[in-house]
């Protein structure tokens, strides 16, 4: 009986010599803002078996609470996936843009299923499918890139683990215990370059083709036909910062490697600036001129199913 009036159920047992008291629920015989009668006999009845099967059913109550809030703090592949794309934008890494483009066209969007799974919780046999699915639409080489980008967002997931930031920023931990994408093999014939070239009536049939695509995904192939083609990937990194107009020239940067960038310095012809005329006048105004939106460049998948 509490001062105010109102009636407290506990349940009183012994540890060790040790008295322990389980609190059970305040009384109210409506049930509103409390237990009945009859469901306090049902609670105590639970209690008292839990108690004979754990030896202390306190202490068992809070081990089991502190799991349910270990499991509650893991990360599902979606936090996963994120997190890696942040860790990224966080190095500077040129390849932020096109893992987030990946992660969302083959792996949010194609698997909400998957994406809500926590991350330790992903078999290889979920990344199967998710490549599979690309290999059935006719995509090659970016199923390599996507195996890629997940089997690296996994090896980040297992070092951010020990990392503290990583749970002060995130909230989540992964308790990844190995990485699903290695047992997923690369598939080599994806990775060979392709030695035909096409011929003058292939390429101008090709040049007429691209009447038909979007202004500027037609406009940046246009122009990468007039800087002889160069690496897709490096040319849509660059922004208007990159063009120099009294020289005529396009900086290109390969960061790729660990080596730190290579410079690649390339003239720009009057047929080229002619191809770059339809890239100034739509987004000379935003930072890239290799963007449908204004915001986010193209992404390379976005050109290579243009031309497919």
């Amino acid at each position: 009986m509490l001062p105010s009036g109102s009636k407290e159920f506990f349940y009183r047992y012994r540890v060790n010599g040790n008295d322990r008291l389980l609190a059970l629920g305040r009384f109210d015989p409506q049930g509103k803002t409390g237990v009945t009668l009859a469901q306090v006999r049902e609670t105590l009845k639970a209690t008292r078996a839990l108690q004979r099967a754990t030896g202390d059913v306190k202490a068992h109550q809070r081990t089991e609470e502190r799991r349910a809030e270990i499991e509650a703090r893991k990360g599902t592949l979606r936090q996963l996936l994120a997190a890696y794309v942040q860790s990224l934008r966080d190095a500077n890494k040129p390849s932020a843009y096109a893992a987030e483009h990946i992660f969302e066209r083959h792996v949010t969007k194609a698997f909400p299923r998957f994406v809500d799974l926590k991350a330790n919780e992903v078999l290889p046999e979920h990344i199967g499918e998710i490549l599979a699915k690309m290999v059935k639409a006719g995509i090659t080489r970016q199923v390599n890139k996507t195996r890629s980008y997940l089997r690296a967002a996994f090896a980040y997931g297992a070092k951010a683990d020990h990392d503290p930031r990583t749970l002060a920023r995130d909230g989540a931990l992964f308790a990844l215990r190995s990485n699903p994408v290695s047992l997923t093999p690369v598939i080599r014939e994806y990775e060979r370059t392709r030695e035909r070239t096409l011929n003058e009536d292939e390429l101008r049939a090709f040049w007429k083709a691209l009447d038909s695509l979007p202004v500027i995904q037609g406009a940046t192939l246009r122009f990468n036909l007039a800087l002889a083609c160069q690496r897709p990937t490096q040319l849509l990194r660059a922004d208007w910062t990159a063009f120099d107009s009294a020289e005529k020239t396009l900086l290109l940067k390969d960061s790729k490697g660990r080596g730190g960038s290579r410079d690649h310095l390339l003239p720009l012809t009057p047929f080229a600036l002619e191809q770059l005329k339809a890239l100034r006048e739509a987004n000379g105004q935003v930072p890239s001129p290799f963007t449908s939106d204004g915001k986010r460049q193209l992404a390379v998948d976005t050109l290579s199913s243009a031309v497919r």
